[in-house]
């Protein structure tokens, strides 16, 4: 640490404005949720380098330092697009590309950060103690007590569905064929949503900061490629020192009301849904499993089954499931047993990933893959891409989604993929 910044320290996302075009930026940034998750954000603006696997880059931090507060003092930051989780699965195939173009990975490295710690207001400009690092985190410094310019950017075209609510039907009974017919419990189908968009993307990046969600996400890949992510979910979090690694898998949605008594209402309704609950318990059980494969024997456990968390437009079901990890398990090993997430893939994994891809027919890109960073320490935080946007040129896109199970009714799913699409949808049209 190089810097403290006493409360109310300057919020990360400002230092987005003062950003040039080489310096790949990221911002991190929690809302309100969980304590132990949501009460660090971080900011960098000029990435080292650039790689395309988790295997190519982790070895990069080979003799970088770890202070252990902030958690996260500099390191990794990046993403794996959903599609490169058929590079982990047993019957594996090439990813498709991305529909933008975006890659279908970026991961890049950061040896100066600016953290907040957002329950005191306190932040902290942090350094790798080598010159070139102190020269950028004295950049942020400098930075971060300038005047901040007000970035501009909103939608210009209506967004559009890729496909209509007939096809969607269809493909929804597809699939309630196959369950019915034993291939699986669930699978998460999902469509993209594309419009035209003129100005920055920060834009809407700090409209969705207005009402922050728990894993909020900038990343600034160049060439005009950016990604903005209001996700809610935690993928999974480890511990890098203890290699305690908690899931944090969601599923189970209900729409808000501004009615208290109302909203209220609706949560109790969603916790006692026998569906949704039955829905939320298959993804469980799929995290336990995944789980299982690498974590030590008799160590996953679940310590929070189908909670509420409650967010601007809607409802969901939460439950926390944790192990312990081997000290020397390659992150290569973790990702390949739990990556995509099963609350975006479904039950049976494999297969509902073979009968969605098919049904889906495209690239989901980044949406649904995990926006992550990883510490020199071992940590790992991530989240799961949903809510998220890619914008390349004047193009912009997200997918929504829900899961599909037995006593699925194809026009209650297509109604709550546009709950979903509302707050997203929201902070890109400049609401």
């Amino acid at each position: 640490m190089l810097y403290r910044w006493p409360a109310p320290a300057p919020e990360v996302a400002r230092l987005l404005a003062h950003a040039q075009p080489d310096d790949r930026p990221f911002v991190l940034a929690s809302g309100p949720g969980d304590p132990a998750l949501s009460s660090w954000s971080y900011v960098g603006l000029e990435a080292l380098a650039q790689h395309s696997t988790l295997e190519q880059a982790w070895p990069t931090l080979t003799g970088w330092s770890s202070s252990g507060e902030p958690p996260f003092t500099g390191g990794l930051v990046g993403y794996l697009g959903y599609d490169q989780g058929w590079a982990y699965v047993k019957r594996p195939r090439p990813p498709r590309l991305d529909p933008l173009g975006l890659p279908n990975a970026a991961i890049f490295s950061y040896d100066a950060i600016y953290a907040r710690h957002e329950p005191s207001g306190v932040g902290y400009v942090c350094a790798q103690p080598n010159p070139e690092a102190r020269r950028r985190a004295e950049r942020l410094q400098a930075l971060l007590s300038e005047a901040t310019p007000t970035p501009q950017g909103s939608l210009r075209t209506p967004l559009q569905a890729r496909i209509s609510e007939e096809q969607y039907r269809r493909r929804v009974a597809v699939l309630l064929d196959a369950i019915a017919a034993g291939e699986l419990y669930q699978a998460n189908l999902s469509y993209g949503v594309e419009g035209r968009y003129a100005g920055d993307p920060v834009a809407t990046f700090l409209r969705v900061l207005e009402s922050p969600p728990p894993f909020a996400a900038f990343l600034g890949l160049g060439a005009g490629q950016t990604i903005v992510s209001a996700s809610p979910e935690c993928f999974f979090d480890l511990e890098g020192p203890s290699r305690r690694i908690s899931a944090y898998p969601i599923k189970g949605t209900r729409g808000r009301s501004v009615d208290r008594e109302l909203d209220h209402r609706l949560a109790e309704e969603l916790v006692r849904d026998p569906k949704e609950r039955a829905e939320h318990l298959m993804i469980v059980d799929l995290l336990r499993n995944d789980l299982g494969r690498i974590a030590l024997p008799g160590s996953v456990q679940v310590n929070g089954l189908a909670y509420v968390e409650s967010f601007p437009t809607v409802h969901h079901l939460t439950s926390r499931v944790q192990a312990n990890l081997p000290p020397q398990l390659p992150v290569n090993a973790l990702w390949s047993a739990l990556f995509p997430g099963g609350s975006i893939t479904g039950a049976p994994k494999l297969r509902s990933m073979e009968l969605i891809d098919e049904l889906e027919g495209e690239a989901r890109g980044v949406y649904t893959g995990s926006i992550f960073y990883a510490g020199a320490d071992g940590s790992l935080r991530s989240n799961i891409a949903i809510r998220t946007a890619s914008f390349a040129g004047e193009w912009v896109r997200f997918g929504v989604g829900g899961g599909i199970v037995a006593d699925s009714r194809p026009e209650q799913e297509w109604e709550e993929t546009k709950l979903k699409a509302k707050a997203l949808s929201r902070a890109l049209r400049g609401e």
